[in-house]
């Protein structure tokens, strides 16, 4: 599905940064997202949200010494 007509960003695109660990302005940024009339806007924001939250999580925590 389309998520930015006017630059033909589609919703896998969008999941595919979150993939690679951008988020928030650096994503949207990068695909060029609302650069164009910018009705996308909120509709990218919703979706890159939404592939944030079913993106894995990755455990960055240093392992406690026992």
């Amino acid at each position: 599905m389309y998520v930015c007509i006017c630059n033909n960003i589609t919703e896998d695109q969008v999941k595919n940064v979150v993939s690679k660990g951008l988020t928030g302005k650096d994503a949207l940024s990068h695909l060029g997202v609302g650069s164009g009339c910018g009705i996308c806007v909120m509709d990218a924001i919703d979706r890159l949200n939404s592939s944030i939250d079913q993106s894995p999580k990755t455990n960055n925590s240093t392992p406690s010494k026992s």
